[in-house]
C-alpha cells in the first residue's frame, strides 16, 4: 500500500499527451493548444474610434461648457468600415461612427461623444473639454504585432476563440483528446432498463463516470457490463484495448472471492504500478499500463469511484490532453466540526464551503459512507486529512479541494447570498 502523493506522483509520471492534431478554429473550444499562437498583425489594426461622436483636436475643446460650448464646423461624415482621406485638422470636426478609422492625425486628436454635443448637420457645439486620445482606441493598444497572445498548454474558452478570430486563425494544432473507455463489472449490477434491476444494483458508476469524463475533455466510450468470470473480464478489456487510450474499471478491486480485475490484468501482461492507496475512501485503487495504455482500476462503492476519479483520473487525463493546469487547487478553510479518523490513511471528506464573515468555512456534508452518493451532490470540496492525524478540531485550518470551479458564498445561515466586490 502507497501513500497519495506517490499514488499521484506515479499516475502523473505515465501520463503524457497523445499527438497533435489540426482543428478548426471553432471546433477547438476546450482543447489545448500545442503550439504558441503569436500575432501576424496589430490588434485594433488602425486608431478607430471608441465612440458614436465628433473626431477633433483636444486643444479645439479648451474651455468648452455647456454654457460657454465650442462651435466647430463639420466637414465630414465617417461610417464604419470607411477610410477617410481628409486628415484631421484644428477648427473642423468630423463626425465619426463606434469603429470607424480615425483621420490621419497627431497625438492630439480626440472624439467628443454624441451626448455632450449638439449638431445641426453643418457645425457642432462642443459642451466638454477633453484630453488627447480621449474615446480612441489605438493601433496595437491590445495586441501588438509578433506578441505571444496564447501560450501552447493553455485551454482554448470562449475569449481564446475570440482572440484567434480577431487574429483572422482559422485553424489551431492541438493536443488530441484522449478516448476513454469505461467498464464496469459484477454481476450484482444491472443496466438500466433490465427486467431483474430489482433485485440487483442498478449501474450509476458508468453513467458519473461518463460525464465526468465529458467535463473534463476526454472522448468516453461505455463498453457495458463485465460479469464476475475471467472470460468475460478478458473480453471487454480486450475490447477496450482495441478502442481506446485510457481504460477504467469499476469495481472488482478488492479482497473478494469473485474481484478478479487485477489478475486478470496480469494475465493479459499488464505492468501493475500499486493496487491499494492509504486513504479513506478508496483504498483498493489499481493503476498500471498495457501497450502503453494506462489503466485505471476504481473501487466499486459511488463515492470512492469518484473521489479516486477526481484525485488521480481526472489529473491525468488533463496532463494526457496537454493542460499545465493538471494538478486541483486546494484552498485553507476553517473548519466548523470535529472530525476523527483512523491513523494511517488520508481522508477525502466529502464537505460544504462557504464563505461567512470574510472566511473560508467547510463543515462535512454528514454522514460520510462510501456509498452516499448524495453527498458527491450535496458537496462541493474534499476535506483532506493527513495520515498522521487522528482528530481534527473545531476552529483548526484543513485543506480543502474545490470539486467546481464556483461555489455559492453566504453572508449568514439563512442562505442570503452576498456578493461584493473590492
Amino acid at each position: 500500500m502507497i501513500s497519495v502523493t506517490e499514488a499521484l506522483r506515479m499516475v502523473l509520471l505515465d501520463s503524457e499527451p497523445l499527438g497533435v492534431m489540426e482543428s478548426a478554429m471553432l471546433d477547438s473550444l476546450g482543447m489545448v493548444l500545442a503550439e504558441d499562437v503569436v500575432s501576424t498583425r496589430d490588434v485594433p489594426p488602425f486608431d478607430n474610434s471608441a465612440m458614436d461622436g465628433f473626431a477633433l483636436l483636444a486643444q479645439d475643446t479648451k474651455g468648452a461648457s455647456k454654457e460657454n460650448p465650442i462651435v466647430l464646423p463639420v466637414v465630414e461624415t465617417i461610417p464604419a468600415g470607411a477610410f477617410s482621406e481628409m486628415p484631421l485638422v484644428g477648427g473642423k470636426a468630423m463626425r465619426i461612427m463606434t469603429g470607424a478609422p480615425l483621420p490621419k492625425s497627431t497625438a492630439a486628436a480626440a472624439v467628443v461623444r454624441f451626448e455632450d454635443t449638439k449638431s445641426n448637420g453643418e457645425t457642432v457645439q462642443i459642451f466638454v473639454e477633453v484630453a488627447g486620445g480621449k474615446n480612441i482606441r489605438r493601433q496595437g493598444e491590445d495586441i501588438h504585432k509578433g506578441k505571444t497572445v496564447l501560450e501552447r498548454g493553455s485551454q482554448i474558452r470562449s475569449a481564446s476563440v475570440g482572440i484567434l478570430a480577431s487574429l483572422g486563425v482559422e485553424k489551431v494544432k492541438v493536443y488530441r483528446r484522449p478516448i476513454v473507455a469505461v467498464i464496469v463489472t459484477g454481476d450484482e449490477i444491472a443496466e438500466l432498463g433490465d427486467a431483474d434491476s430489482e433485485n440487483k444494483i442498478i449501474n450509476s458508476n458508468a453513467y458519473t463516470l461518463l460525464c465526468r469524463l465529458r467535463e473534463t475533455g476526454a472522448l468516453p466510450i461505455y463498453l457495458g457490463i463485465a460479469r464476475d468470470t475471467r472470460e468475460d473480464l478478458c473480453g471487454k478489456f480486450s475490447e477496450a484495448l482495441r478502442k481506446a487510450d485510457i481504460i477504467i474499471t469499476s469495481g472488482g478491486v478488492s479482497a473478494g472471492d469473485y474481484d478478479f480485475v487485477e489478475n486478470v490484468w496480469r494475465d493479459m501482461g499488464a505492468q501493475i504500478l500499486f493496487s491499494e492507496v492509504a486513504q479513506r475512501p478508496g483504498k483498493p485503487m489499481l493503476f498500471g499500463k498495457l501497450d502503453n495504455k494506462l489503466i485505471f482500476g476504481l473501487p466499486g462503492n459511488p463515492v470512492s469511484t469518484l473521489v479516486s476519479f477526481d484525485i488521480y483520473v481526472q489529473p491525468a487525463i488533463l496532463k494526457t490532453l496537454g493542460r499545465k493546469d493538471f494538478i486541483k487547487r486546494h484552498f485553507l478553510a476553517v473548519l466548523d466540526e470535529e472530525i476523527t479518523k483512523e491513523k494511517g490513511f488520508s481522508l477525502f471528506a466529502r464537505g460544504i464551503c462557504k464563505i461567512k464573515d470574510g472566511k473560508l468555512r467547510v463543515k462535512t456534508t454528514g454522514a460520510q459512507g462510501s456509498g452516499i452518493l448524495t453527498s458527491m451532490l450535496v458537496g462541493n470540496c474534499l476535506i483532506v486529512l493527513s495520515p498522521e492525524t487522528t482528530i481534527q478540531k473545531i476552529g483548526t485550518s484543513v485543506d480543502v479541494i474545490l470539486l467546481d470551479d464556483t461555489f455559492l458564498l453566504y453572508d449568514n445561515d439563512t442562505n442570503e447570498q452576498t456578493f461584493q466586490l473590492r
